[in-house]
């Protein structure tokens, strides 16, 4: 069915309903403006605002908008009976000009919703705005969802669909089997400690109040579609959308964090410490396929996906509501989850992996994994990236079990979970029944070079053009779009 800009603009409400069909061969089509409340939404401040001079008197007094019109029509009254003087038609001259500029500041406020650069720099074109606005408002309203096979439009019963799935998703994790004790074999200094405790100076706290407000600490998860026509709770996917004062109070803790990450977590991470690039890792990884080919030795890659790594980690400090077509839903404890978007999460995980890599620094050492021999000193057996993990080693079933049984010890300890249907297993100048033995033993994919590794490709042959085709076209894309 096709529609316009401007049916859009006059019915933004609008639905369309396929109903079953009788006697014709045809489905009949209900529209109907179908407005539904689903409650209170947030309140939401606007940088706009901010370049409106007098912005302070006038929160303080009300809305100027409503109080300037009725001003204009009290003077336009004195002005029509005859009774006008100069000054009036200043004066009017004067509220008009306002007006005017409090419009411009609205077409900031659309052009800022819909999120066009080159639009919030001037141009008011408002049926522009407004179409963009229509479009991405039908695409992320969420109309209703699938539940046990029924269908549920409902606002009341719809939130509650979310609110289950997420409480749950996210509830304390049960009784585990697995406790690894263990320490950081790196240090911080004394100096450091004291850094990290210290009381906040006022240059840390900058424009945060002295009092923190309750709920400081709480997120509200906004749903993003999947797919474009979600209709199933598992089909959105989410970001936490976190609160002023608790950004800046995560901004203070996450700086501190980085001046002394770099002497607790290990070299073969390459994410988010200062001095390590994201390079590292994929040069290390092409030059270990390179030269298993030209030895001809055999090697085992493992790349991993964890599954839903951030909502997996145990870290329980925090609460929130969802929020559905603007309006939130119960508030609920988090039993378990990083917060997406939030500047701490990063170096939070990057610990939680540092453990993983010294439980699995422990088998190496214990010779229940075997790495791979690069030179006289020289063994590797695993890189990380955030949560992009590879591990290398010759290839044996003993190797496989052995990372396997890990990552499972790892799972129950942490609670981060190996997606097995995701993650690929790799075989260097390994025959391919062995690969797919180990693979269905597994029940994950089967991984062929050259494959896609951090954003780039990796174990392809550079000297052949098909290997930059990716670049080329990466290159070209980003001509394109300015």
């Amino acid at each position: 069915m096709k529609k316009s800009e401007s049916f859009l603009n006059s019915c933004p409400n609008i639905n369309a309903i396929t109903l079953e069909r009788y006697l014709s061969d045809h489905r009949p089509i209900l529209l109907r403006d179908a407005h539904v409340d689903y409650g209170p939404t947030p309140f939401k401040f606007f940088h706009y605002w901010l370049e409106m001079e007098g912005f302070a008197k006038m929160v303080e007094d009300g809305d100027a908008k409503a109080q300037l019109k009725l001003e204009l029509e009290v003077v336009d009254l004195c002005l029509d009976n005859g009774n006008g003087t100069v000054k009036d038609i200043k004066r009017r001259e004067e509220i008009v000009n306002k007006l005017q500029d409090i419009n411009k500041l609205h077409a900031l406020k659309t052009a800022q919703k819909a999120k066009v650069k080159w639009a919030v720099e001037g141009d008011e074109n408002f049926s522009f705005f407004h179409g963009i606005l229509n479009k991405k408002r039908n695409l992320l309203n969420i109309r209703g969802v699938m539940s046990d096979s029924v269908w549920v439009d409902n606002s009341i019963k719809v939130k509650k669909e979310f609110c289950d799935h997420f409480s749950k998703r996210f509830c304390k994790l049960g009784l585990r089997n697995v406790n690894i004790q263990m320490t950081f074999s790196n240090k911080i200094s004394v100096d450091q400690k004291r850094d990290l405790k210290g009381e906040v100076t006022n240059d840390e706290i900058k424009k945060a109040n002295d009092n923190i407000p309750n709920g400081c600490n709480s997120s509200i998860i906004a749903l993003i579609p999947k797919i474009s026509d979600a209709n199933m709770v598992k089909d959105f996917r989410l970001i936490s959308l976190v609160g002023s004062v608790y950004k800046i109070i995560a901004k203070i803790l996450a700086n501190r964090l980085v001046g002394v990450l770099g002497d607790i977590v290990s070299e073969v991470q390459s994410a988010f410490i200062t001095g390590r690039q994201i390079l590292d890792g994929l040069f290390i990884l092409n030059e270990v396929l390179q030269l298993c080919k030209i030895k001809k030795k055999q090697a085992l890659i493992f790349k991993v996906d964890f599954e839903k790594a951030y909502d997996s980690a145990c870290l329980k400090s925090s609460r929130g509501p969802v929020i559905i077509n603007g309006s939130p839903t119960e508030e609920f404890q988090f039993g378990k989850r990083l917060k997406q978007g939030d500047s701490l999460s990063p170096f939070l995980f990057l610990l939680i992996m540092e453990s993983l890599y010294l439980s699995f620094q422990r088998v190496v050492d214990a010779r229940l994994f075997q790495g791979l021999q690069l030179g006289g000193s020289v063994d590797l057996s695993h890189m990380f990236f955030a949560d992009d993990a590879v591990f290398v080693g010759q290839w044996s079933e003993g190797n496989i079990n052995s990372l396997v049984n890990i990552l499972e010890c790892f799972n129950m300890a942490s609670g981060l979970k190996i997606n097995m249907r995701k993650s690929k297993i790799m075989g260097v100048h390994v025959t391919r029944d062995k690969v797919d033995k180990a693979a269905t033993k597994l029940g994950c994919l089967v991984l062929k070079a050259p494959f896609l590794y951090l954003g780039s490709m990796v174990g392809g042959t550079m000297s052949k053009s098909k290997s930059w085709c990716e670049v080329v076209d990466r290159v070209k894309n980003a001509y394109l779009n300015g």
